[in-house]
């Protein structure tokens, strides 16, 4: 058997395996992504609750959009590999799309599918013209968003976190 790549939609039962990748932020350091993620060390059953909800356009933290969370697993080991959270409508400067793998599993090409495989479900949500983005200085991202087809359109500075960010559209009609 195969070890095929899928996106799943949040569960219960993969506790164990994103608590795993919290975690993992947490060892290397990268405290945006823990900071994200930390409400599932302390009530996991109502961080999966509150993802579903978001995905509704419930009960969403102030300032934010609706969006859809999804995990990149493997088949044979269920090992959550990414997280992708899709926007239905785009952020001034970050677009539709946020997107982390793990730092144990980097550098395998898990990213480049990840976004290919959320191409397929921002199609369904009706996004046609899809804006994805990262930090200018984030060249794993950057290959990542070329090789599935990203045009570079410009780059700007965001106050709020004081980086500049590249910015791209991929066409998926």
């Amino acid at each position: 058997m195969s070890n095929k790549l899928l996106l799943i939609e949040p569960s219960y039962e993969y506790k164990d395996k994103f608590l795993k990748a919290v975690k993992d932020y947490k060892n290397a350091n990268e405290n945006v992504h823990y900071n994200l993620y930390k409400p599932a060390l302390e009530n996991f059953k109502q961080f999966v609750n509150d993802l579903q909800d978001h995905a509704k356009g419930k009960n969403l933290p102030k300032g934010w959009r609706r969006y859809s969370t999804y995990w990149l697993i493997t088949s044979k080991t269920q090992e959550i590999i990414g997280i992708i959270r899709i926007r239905n409508k785009p952020l001034k400067i970050y677009g539709h799309i946020g997107y982390d793998v793990p730092p144990s599993y980097r550098g395998n090409g898990y990213g480049t599918k990840l976004l290919k495989l959320s191409l397929e479900k921002a199609k369904q949500m009706n996004i046609k013209k899809l804006m994805v983005t990262c930090d200018e200085d984030n060249i794993g991202s950057i290959k990542i968003i070329e090789k599935n087809s990203g045009k570079f359109v410009d780059k700007v500075f965001d106050k709020e976190d004081q980086v500049y960010v590249n910015r791209y559209k991929i066409n998926i009609e």
